[in-house]
Order: structure tokens, then sequence, then C-alpha cells
């Protein structure tokens, strides 16, 4: 059967289109009609997309991280939006990012610390050896 014969043999069935019950029916044809799914459940738009994309393995990670990924937004949206005052959401993540770049700022001056002293050991070692006599006037030796 067509959609349109499905559709005129139902109203045939129900009374027609101006029936005060069409609803109901139609609900209860959507909870348990053999050909909606899981008895008991109305099915979305939304199930008839994702039980295809979840049973099948090529594209099931992917909608799995993208739920993932959505509900965690979600969360963090309810968070900010249910805070006394949204405007301390925004200063706590400033005060967040503002540590976090002080941190990585004090890591690169330790490092940056220690490549100072090294060169200066460094400068240190090579001035000692030129100091020394046994390695001035030298002469160089070809082929070594």
């Amino acid at each position: 059967m067509t959609m349109q014969e499905r559709i005129e043999y139902f109203y045939q069935q129900s009374g027609g289109p101006n029936n005060p019950r069409i609803q109901k029916i139609i609900n209860n044809h959507l909870l348990y009609g053999k050909d909606h799914g899981i008895s008991g459940k109305r099915e979305t738009i939304k199930d008839a997309f994702q039980k295809p994309l979840l049973d099948d393995p090529s594209t099931s990670g992917l909608l799995l991280w993208l739920y993932k990924m959505i509900y965690d937004l979600q969360d963090r949206w309810k968070e900010f939006v249910n805070k006394p005052n949204p405007n301390e959401g925004l200063k706590e993540i400033a005060a967040a990012m503002k540590q976090k770049e002080e941190s990585s700022i004090r890591n690169i001056e330790k490092r940056l610390d220690r490549l100072e002293l090294k060169i200066e050991q460094l400068i240190l070692e090579l001035e000692s050896y030129n100091n020394k006599k046994e390695f001035r006037n030298q002469p160089i030796k070809k082929g070594v």
C-alpha cells in the first residue's frame, strides 16, 4: 500500500479526519503499531536516525563521541546558567585562565634560569680550557 492508501484506509476505520477521537487513535497506533518500533514506546525522528547509526560499527563511535560532547556542553551550560550570579562564573573562568597563564610563565622563567646557568657553566669551562698552557699554541694536526 502507498502512504496515501494507508491514510485513507485509516480514516475509513476511524470515522474520518473530523473524528474527535482521532488524536487518541493516532497516539495509540504510534505506541503499539507493529510498524512503529518497540511496543509501548513512541518512536521519534531522532530514534529513526539514531538506531541505524548506532548499529553501524563505522558510525557508532563517532555518534557516541558526539553525544558525549553534547552532554558535556549541556552540563557546563546548566552549571553556568544555574549559578546565582552568572558574572561570577565568568570571573571564575577568567581567574582560572590567569592562574594557568601565570603558572606557565613561571615554568618558562625557571627553564630560562636553568638555561642561563648552563650557558654560564659552558662559558667558564671554555675559558678555563683557553687559559691552560697545554692548549695554547698547539699545532693543528691534519688528518685527525
